[in-house]
């Protein structure tokens, strides 16, 4: 089996390196920047006390190379890149073969036109399957925990239980597929886990900052009762949309059944508790009084208009209130001068976002189509 992984950041790095080891895989990586690869890329599993060097990957820039033969892909690039490199692989992919977003949401699934044409399946995960950081680009990555389950949503949804059975034998992490691809799009991770945080962080910006706490282990229940109140909304979204499209409810479980709490207060606590987020840095630069927002993270790069802006826009198409959505994404408008939405439902800056208006979808009906 050819596997080729998109990305050599955090995620690309050690699904590359952990892939390499299966038997009768051969492992390819497309990255911007080859040079900076040997090959073999060492993991330390800080969860299973372990470490491993990688069989050989193969390292290349060009998708000739990457995708003709690839039976499987799975691209890790941030949302922001995603319909650049799938309007290249469309040329390339192997007819037949599987396309996997990791995580999947962000939009995919407005993008994947020509490739469904060719009879690729297209796969997204509704969470990324480990945390992980880089000790050194193109050398060695540390796995910080790895996931008990993964839930996979396919197109056409009818292939999920064969590529989920895939995608198990190969991470060897359960796998379960979901009812239909909303269900990734709709998980209520960071889209509206780093949104609301970064929103209690910076709200009164540019009110002087003049300390960084942590962005998890520093996590406050003023972001918890936002991320609630976002949740409810989303939630809201999902009830009706999973009755229109015969969806199972409940595989978009609120944010409180997934974190096992019970209220705001718990819900910090479980957070902030969280080993391997512990130590994550806000997304702020130094300026000579305090601080600023970096506004050039991909807290702000992706989980604004490629995970708020979404909801956000599924949200209209479907005729439910979001208010505590509109609060957050109305404040990154004013930040970033990006307005997607307005009182005329789409903004000036509608194509700088993967909202399903961008794409033409401008009724329920048009969105319905799409994932059934």
């Amino acid at each position: 089996m050819n596997i080729t992984v998109v990305g050599g950041g955090n995620l690309g790095s050690l699904l590359s390196a952990k892939l390499s080891l299966k038997k009768d895989v051969f492992v390819t990586l497309l990255t911007s920047n080859p040079s900076n690869f040997s090959g073999y890329i060492e993991v330390i599993d800080e969860e299973k006390r372990t470490h491993f060097r990688s069989n050989k990957i193969f390292i290349t820039n060009d998708y000739v190379a990457a995708l003709c033969n690839a039976d499987i892909v799975l691209c890790t690039l941030p949302s922001f890149l995603r319909e650049d490199f799938i309007k290249k692989s469309s040329v390339y992919a192997k007819v037949g073969s599987l396309f996997g977003f990791v995580p999947g949401y962000g939009g995919v699934e407005f993008m994947v036109g020509e490739l469904s044409k060719k009879g690729v399946v297209v796969f997204g995960l509704s969470r990324v399957p480990y945390i992980c950081r880089l000790n050194k680009y193109g050398k060695s990555v540390t796995c910080l925990s790895e996931k008990k389950e993964l839930f996979l949503g396919a197109i056409p949804k009818q292939s999920a239980t064969y590529v989920a059975d895939t995608v198990e034998r190969l991470l060897d992490i359960k796998t379960t597929e979901l009812s239909g691809y909303l269900a990734v799009t709709l998980t209520p991770s960071n889209p509206i886990l780093h949104t609301t945080r970064v929103y209690s962080l910076f709200k009164d910006y540019p009110e002087n900052i003049n300390h960084a706490p942590l962005f998890y282990g520093d996590w406050t229940d003023y972001a918890s009762d936002m991320l609630i109140k976002c949740d409810v909304e989303l939630q809201n979204i999902w009830r009706k949309l999973s009755s229109c499209l015969d969806l199972n409810l409940g595989d978009v479980p609120p944010t409180l059944k997934h974190y096992e709490v019970s209220d705001g207060t718990s819900l910090t606590k479980k957070i902030q508790s969280i080993a391997s987020f512990k130590n994550i840095k806000s997304p702020m630069i130094k300026q000579n009084s305090g601080y600023a927002p970096d506004t050039a993270s991909r807290y702000f790069t992706e989980d604004f208009p490629f995970g708020l802006a979404i909801i956000k826009g599924i949200g209209l198409l479907a005729n439910i209130r979001t208010d505590n959505i509109d609060t957050v994404l109305n404040w990154y408008s004013v930040l970033s001068d990006e307005h997607y939405f307005n009182d005329k439902l789409i903004g000036k800056d509608i194509s700088k976002c993967g909202a399903p208006q961008k794409y033409g979808l401008n009724c329920l009906e048009d969105l319905v189509d799409i994932y059934k």
